[in-house]
């Protein structure tokens, strides 16, 4: 304890036994791992209060990493996409794409990802049921600590009463 604060350690120790089985020798290593521990709590605490602000949205909010693979939907993509959570990870997620637009959003996207310009586009969704939805989809990155892009949040909004007014 160092100013009534607790520490958080981490220990490996190996001991040397003679013929006999008996300790001879012990060898230690502790090092303080609080800042790490600290770190990984803040982490956790942000993860929860994003999943829990992503799940009430009314837009649908869905996490796509530099592969190309979804790690995470949010309630309305799911409602919106008719596609389990579990099925629209990896590659599950192109699925909830007319076929008509498919190739033409995954080159988009693409593109943006990797010339670093901003991914604006409107698509059409297609439910498990085969009933079309229109979408505008809006792209930002999520940095880690070293500016370094870990995942792309993927925002969209459903406009399919505007495009069949505008019918």
């Amino acid at each position: 304890l160092e100013n009534n604060q607790i520490k958080y350690i981490d220990e490996q120790c190996e001991t040397i036994f003679d013929e006999n089985q008996v300790a001879e020798k012990s060898f230690g290593i502790v090092q303080d791992i609080t800042a790490r521990i600290k770190s990984e709590e803040g982490l956790k605490k942000s993860e929860l209060l994003y999943r829990s602000l992503t799940s009430n949205a009314p837009v649908a909010i869905f996490n796509i990493n530099h592969k190309g693979e979804c790690t995470y939907v949010n309630e309305h993509w799911i409602k919106l996409s008719g596609i389990s959570y579990a099925d629209a990870m990896g590659q599950g997620w192109l699925e909830a794409f007319h076929p008509e637009d498919k190739k033409k959003i995954i080159d988009e996207w693409e593109m943006a990802m990797s010339s670093n310009i901003k991914f604006k586009t409107d698509l059409m969704f297609k439910d498990n049921t085969g009933k079309i939805k229109f979408l505008t989809v809006k792209s930002t990155k999520r940095l880690d600590e070293e500016n370094n892009v870990f995942v792309y949040m993927e925002i969209a909004s459903d406009v399919t009463e505007r495009i069949n007014n505008e019918k």
